[in-house]
């Protein structure tokens, strides 16, 4: 999800967030990338932390990295508690999700609120 530093560019910013609040904007993030996309709680962590300068990447400090997983595990937790992010349908309780149906209906993050 290395596109939250686009929008978001300081991960201290990030870090002030609550579950709720971090979610709506991952979620929001997530609905770009398109409806039929599966997500896992590790790939999103390893978005978050992944830096890559020459494609303009530029991740979060190394020192941050545990609060930032942190911060993101809970925002996942949060979308699973509100049922925005389920089990991807064959999965079998894999780790894999997808946006469920009520998700994919919210067109912006005013809509989660």
């Amino acid at each position: 999800m290395h596109e939250l530093f686009n929008t978001i560019p300081d991960p201290d910013v990030v870090l002030t967030l609550e579950p709720e609040e971090l979610a709506t904007t991952l979620l929001m993030l997530m609905r770009a990338r398109g409806v039929s996309e599966t997500f896992s709680l590790h790939n999103m962590v390893g978005e978050v932390l992944y830096e890559d300068p020459s494609r303009g990447i530029s991740g979060c400090p190394r020192d941050r990295w545990p609060d930032l997983e942190l911060a993101v595990s809970e925002a996942f937790a949060w979308m699973e508690a509100q049922a925005l992010l389920v089990p991807q349908p064959g999965s079998h309780g894999g780790s894999w999700k997808v946006l469920s149906r009520r998700a994919r209906r919210f067109e912006s993050e005013q809509d989660l609120r």
